[in-house]
């Protein structure tokens, strides 16, 4: 029993068609899966797009490629924008998620920049920042040790903070704000997770436990639907814009599957304790519309760990606003944290 692609399947396959009238089907769905795994699962040229189709840069706004420089931090090279600003104000410093860049700061820094310093970094294989190939880098503790280190570097040892952080990097921060303590006058959490429970820790290491070509075929899956596939529509509200959703589309593809696999291994969520460790002020900024964290369970989770730091109601809930609140509702986010940073740190940037 023959078809139409035995001419392409090597002699020992053709003649095992022979023998069984099912064979010949088999062999086919066998060639064509080998064929899917080598293409699905090839390495790719390029492990980071750097800009639309159109040509539209992705990874560097005008204000990130200006601002922005390559630092050599515990063995790495790490991309760190640095923004100069008057030395009797705190520098404001921007910390991304799992997966984010500078490039989704940029709107937001660029009005903070008209009245304080500016600091941003791109964590390890993220953005423009080297992939060192490393499982041990991408751990939560090491990426918080390459912030704080950048940090010292580029600014003086007497320079107060603002913390500005998103999603996973709102964990970070929290540790950042207990390794350095009363310099950290304030925080602003966008779009955070206050804690982890053992369900979804569970969930995330069965994620860097799965084969690559299984997890590729996920990745697809969850791109199926171009700007309006679950994947754009977990980070972005209903009414975002065209441009934002192609913008994510591209983001979502940024990570490669051995980066991903690190980061889900090597995480390592904050726990109540170390939100006892914070002495300053926090202030966490939420859309209703946000599919990638539970918002009602994060809601009340921050209301408790945050209890007596200096805010009676430390969270704020935007209606029709999703995962990226600083670019879905950029101007909100600024006049909320111009508004929390004098009355609840006595931090006064305009």
């Amino acid at each position: 029993m023959t078809g139409p692609w035995t001419p392409f399947l090597p002699p020992w396959l053709v003649a095992l068609t022979l023998r069984h009238p099912l064979a010949s089907k088999l062999a086919a769905a066998t060639a064509l899966a080998v064929t899917a795994y080598l293409f699905l699962c090839r390495k790719r040229a390029s492990a980071r797009p750097l800009a639309l189709a159109d040509g539209t840069r992705v990874y560097s706004p005008a204000f990130v490629f200006e601002h922005a420089r390559y630092m050599a931090v515990n063995g790495k090279v790490l991309r760190v924008l640095h923004r100069h600003g008057p030395a009797d104000k705190p520098a404001v410093v921007f910390l991304h998620g799992m997966g984010g860049n500078l490039a989704q700061w940029a709107p937001l820094m660029e009005k903070v920049s008209e009245c304080a310093e500016v600091v941003g970094v791109e964590c390890v294989g993220h953005g423009m920042s080297t992939d060192t190939g490393r499982p041990d880098d991408y751990r939560t503790l090491a990426m918080v040790a390459d912030i704080a280190s950048a940090l010292e570097v580029t600014l003086p040892a007497t320079r107060d903070l603002v913390l500005v952080c998103h999603s996973y990097g709102c964990c970070m921060g929290t540790y950042l704000a207990a390794h350095f303590g009363a310099r950290v006058r304030g925080a602003i959490f966008l779009g955070g997770r206050a804690l982890m429970p053992p369900t979804a820790i569970t969930a995330t290491r069965k994620l860097a436990a799965l084969p690559s070509p299984i997890l590729t075929l996920l990745r697809l899956y969850d791109r199926w639907g171009g700007l309006n596939s679950a994947s754009v529509n977990r980070y972005l509200g209903p009414n975002s814009p065209r441009s934002l959703r192609a913008l994510q589309a591209v983001w979502n593809t940024h990570l490669e599957n051995a980066q991903l696999k690190s980061l889900a291994g090597g995480l390592q969520w904050v726990g109540e304790d170390e939100y006892k460790k914070v002495e300053c002020p926090v202030l966490v900024i939420m859309g209703d519309r946000d599919g990638a964290v539970p918002v009602n369970a994060s809601v009340e989770d921050y209301r408790r760990v945050l209890a007596g730091k200096g805010m009676a109601e430390p969270v704020v809930v935007l209606p029709g606003i999703g995962h990226q609140v600083m670019l879905e509702a950029t101007d909100e986010v600024w006049s909320r944290m111009t508004q929390f940073l004098p009355e609840a740190c006595g931090v006064k940037l305009v």
